[in-house]
């Protein structure tokens, strides 16, 4: 494709030498006008026009044979200015053009060079050079500065300091050969320029009120990098580590209750393991009492406490004695440790062994330890004890309680069992205080707004006593919390034997005497009193909410119209239950068949069959948080996760439910 540049007085003129200059016509060729002619005033301001014309290629083959060559030079140009006729170049960063007879070179310039004509920059990117005018390439230099900033974090343990350092880009031009049409092409050089000082590092932290843990090798690393990235120029003190107490048993002994299971991964529900005795004499465990951490601190210089470590309380039961930090055997028998928050108690369980049948001619067994008994126990009998209780064979209309746990290898028939006793009544008595706790600080509550009006220093209140506003809010607004507080103080009553904290006594005595008005005139009531009865019924809210360790467990074979309730979990090894109650703090775990009657596990039910094809009605209940999981479910048998009930019309295998909180429905998975 053959191209021309022409100028003329008129833009027609111009066309028209473009024209003449391929020996063809008007229709041959493409037109641009690059641009316009202009008169001027008195000659200032006078442009011509010019004109880009392009040869089109012919199709036409006796057309081609008419348009007349262009004809060759005679002779190669020999003199440097017509061989750079018509051509611009760039050498050594210098623009250099020239003229042709009937045309001029074209310059494309990138964005980075700035082209002037004159000292006036010019806009265009595409210029026709002409000796008339002067033209400069200038490349542009880039740069930006240094970005950076300090994160103090939400502990205020650490100043992050966050930095992209700045650049600065340095443009050449290259050399460009002599030609009608020339790109401008540049070399860069970018150099990383960090300008942050060690002064404004040291300055913003200042602002943000840092005044400790600095990091000067960060702080150098950071002023000095050519990279972005994170430095850490501060830092605080973490608390030191506690430790917290504990009691260390010296036998190498492991204390758990429970089936056995065996290296291939199976339960042996037929063997519990067996504590050997101790002798007399003998250390038991140590005592540690915690250790506690030291404090830390903030870049601000804000302490920060380490987490406080109660001391542990160790009560010694039958059979032991505590000398100093030492828990020494006075009997001979088995250790028994349990442990519920920071209370421990610990003892030596004697083992009562039965070998006949517990019956009216034998008597009740109320034994502080354990009881293993190789008969039956018969019609309205009573077999209690602290430790675990064994019993070879059936439990007919009798009654089995035990702090431990319960193992009958026998049937269940019209009794009740329950295993963790201690448990149970701790817990229930941690649910009844729950109500109690809401009333009394909402009693506490007004107390202290009334304290605090204007009149009230100068009122009857104030002279006799906080025990008058307390009887006239009781008698009001608060009528409620001493039926609360006796039905409580009744229970632990009832519970005391079980009950080794002494905080569950105090608070009888303190809550009598303060509710019930038995002596208010001798008591002195203050605010920082009532202030820390409250404190104490929310630690022993607390306590009866922590699990016990170890905790008690019951296994059986089969259960028929009986109520067995346990601290821990229920297994059922045999052929199931009929028409029975099962109430279990941890899981209820069963094969055989399971009809009628009702089932509580707050921590899930694993059972093999439930109901029947007569459509025995039968309850299973979860909390909302646990899953029921039924190899055979018949119709009939009802399902409670939470709050919703789900019952079957017909019978369903591998059922496993839980419960959806957004939608409130029983799942099925």
């Amino acid at each position: 494709m053959k191209q021309v540049v022409k100028k003329g007085s008129s833009v027609s003129e111009a066309i028209t030498s473009g024209i003449s200059h391929f020996n063809t016509t008007k229709e041959h060729v493409k037109i641009d006008v690059i641009q316009g002619s202009k008169k001027g005033f008195l000659g200032i301001g006078k442009q011509e026009a010019i004109v880009q014309i392009t040869l089109l290629q012919s199709t036409d083959p006796i057309a081609e044979l008419l348009t007349p060559k262009e004809s060759l030079p005679a002779q190669p140009v020999k003199a440097k200015k017509e061989e750079f006729a018509g051509k611009a170049w760039i050498t050594n960063g210098v623009l250099h053009h020239q003229d042709g007879i009937d045309s001029f070179p074209i310059l494309h310039a990138p964005n980075n060079v700035e082209v002037y004509c004159g000292k006036e920059l010019l806009e265009e990117k595409r210029i026709i050079l002409d000796d008339s005018n002067s033209y400069t390439l200038n490349p542009i230099e880039s740069h930006r500065r240094t970005k950076w900033k300090i994160d103090v974090n939400q502990t205020k343990l650490e100043a992050v300091l966050s930095i992209d350092p700045g650049f600065k880009t340095v443009r050449t031009l290259e050399d460009v050969k002599p030609d009608t049409r020339i790109e401008v092409l540049t070399n860069e050089k970018t150099t990383i320029i960090n300008s942050l000082t060690y002064e404004e590092v040291m300055q913003e932290l200042q602002n943000q009120k840092v005044v400790i843990g600095f990091n000067q090798a960060e702080i150098i690393n950071a002023i000095k990098t050519k990279e972005s990235g994170q430095f850490i120029v501060a830092t605080g003190k973490q608390p030191g580590e506690g430790r917290e107490g504990r009691v260390e048993l010296l036998l190498n002994l492991d204390i758990k209750n429970g089936p056995q299971i065996s290296e291939e991964g199976l339960a042996n529900y037929r063997e519990i393991k067996v504590i050997p005795n101790i002798e007399q004499g003998k250390i038991i465990a140590l005592i540690h009492q915690p250790v506690q951490g030291k404090p830390g601190y903030t870049i601000t210089n804000e302490p920060i406490d380490a987490i406080p470590y109660q001391e542990i309380v160790v009560k010694s039961g039958k059979g032991v004695v505590i000398i100093d930090d030492k828990i020494v055997a006075i009997d001979s028998g088995r250790p028994h440790i349990q442990k519920r928050g920071k209370l421990h108690r610990v003892s030596i369980l004697p083992k009562l062994t039965h070998r006949n049948d517990v019956n009216i001619a034998t008597g009740n067994i109320h034994f502080k330890g354990d009881v293993e008994i190789f008969g039956e126990v018969q019609q309205g009998m009573v077999v209690e004890a602290e430790g675990n209780i064994h019993i070879h064979k059936a439990v007919n209309n009798a009654e089995v309680l035990t702090s431990g746990s319960v193992n009958i290898n026998g049937n269940i028939i019209h009794s009740e069992i329950s295993a963790g006793r201690q448990n149970i009544l701790i817990s229930e008595l941690g649910q009844r205080l729950t109500p109690i706790i809401d009333v009394f600080y909402a009693l506490l509550t007004v107390i202290k707004q009334v304290t605090l009006a204007p009149g009230f220093k100068s009122s009857n209140f104030s002279r006799n006593g906080l025990h008058s506003l307390i009887f006239i809010l009781l008698e009001n607004r608060f009528k409620h919390l001493p039926v609360l507080i006796k039905q409580f103080i009744e229970e632990v009553k009832e519970a005391e034997p079980y009950l080794e904290d002494e905080n569950w006594m105090g608070v009888l005595t303190s809550s009598t005497n303060l509710f019930l008005f038995i002596s208010p005139a001798e008591q002195q009531v203050t605010i920082q009193g009532l202030e820390q009865l409250l404190a104490t019924l929310r630690e022993l809210k607390q306590l009866s909410e922590t699990p016990v360790e170890p905790n008690s467990f019951i296994i059986f074979k089969h259960a028929s119209n009986s109520s067995i309730y346990s601290s821990g979990n229920i297994i059922v090894t045999g052929t199931g239950c009929i028409n029975t109650t099962l109430h279990s703090k941890g899981k209820i775990i069963g094969s055989g068949i399971f009809r009628g009657g009702e089932l509580f596990a707050q921590g899930g039910v694993e059972l093999n069959e439930v109901g029947s094809e007569v459509n025995a009605v039968t309850l299973i209940s979860v909390p909302e948080d646990q899953m029921i999981d039924i190899k055979m479910v018949h119709g009939g048998t009802v399902l409670q996760i939470g709050d919703v009930r789900y019952t079957f019309d017909q019978a369903s295998e591998n059922v496993k439910a839980s419960f959806n909180k957004q939608k409130h429905i029983i799942e099925f998975l």
